[in-house]
């Protein structure tokens, strides 16, 4: 499964008064890279100084995996999902959290979902395990 961050990248601008503002240009698509990299590899391509910062999806993902048939989607860690939220799978398959339950040592979470056909189904991830979220719970 290959994941990755999504940038924000922001470029510094002299002012005609003589001050600087940095200003925003535009997004990455998702790399494997450090915002610190990010913003020299612009600066080595584009001259002039740059900054990046990881951007926050609306759903509260700041990372990306790529799925099958479906492309780059946000993601989330299994230990930050809720009951509620929809999990998307390869091929446009998707499941519905109803439950995240920690096991003994806490590295480990089973986690309970239901598909659109009614099937339930137990599963165990490590906590950090990433999975492409579509709609965040309603809090």
């Amino acid at each position: 499964m290959k994941t990755a961050p999504i940038f924000r990248i922001y470029k510094l601008y002299t002012r005609a008064n003589g001050g600087e503002q940095w200003a925003y240009w535009g997004e990455t698509e998702p790399m494997s890279m450090g915002p610190e990299q990010v913003a020299e590899r612009s600066a080595r391509f584009r001259g002039g100084q740059w900054k990046a910062e990881v951007y926050v999806w609306p759903n509260g993902a700041t990372a990306m995996i790529q799925l099958q048939g479906y492309g780059w989607h946000s993601a989330l860690p299994v230990k930050d999902l809720k009951p509620g939220m929809t999990i998307l799978w390869n091929h446009f398959h998707n499941s519905t959290v109803v439950e995240v339950k920690p096991l003994a040592s806490g590295k480990t979470l089973t986690l309970v979902t239901r598909s659109p056909d009614g099937k339930t189904y137990e599963r165990r991830y490590r906590s950090e395990t990433l999975l492409a979220v579509d709609h965040p719970a309603n809090e």
